[in-house]
């Protein structure tokens, strides 16, 4: 399951960035409404001066790390899943 929110829009003299926030979970049948959600914070660059018909530059970052992934790597869910798997072990110790 996942949710996507636009936060910002920037704009210089040759370029504007958007930034969107995508919200990833995994809902199973124990919760439905998933208690950990990954963040992937994705950043789209188009240019003012290329004609619109050329690509933009597209490019995401998992929370709590600093890779910047771009779209001529291959994604691999697992990276998901891993953030997923280290938010639950963290959320299993806190006591409420």
């Amino acid at each position: 399951m996942f949710h996507v929110e636009f936060v910002a829009l920037s704009r210089e003299a040759t370029a504007e960035f958007y930034t969107y926030r995508v919200l990833w979970s995994v809902p199973t049948p124990a919760y439905p409404e998933p208690y950990v959600t990954v963040s992937v914070f994705v950043h789209v660059a188009a240019s003012r001066v290329q004609p619109p018909h050329f690509p933009v530059d597209v490019s995401y970052v998992f929370e709590g790390q600093q890779f910047v992934h771009r779209l001529d790597m291959v994604f691999r869910p697992k990276w998901l899943y891993d953030v997923l798997d280290m938010k639950t072990m963290l959320f299993k110790t806190f006591i409420f």
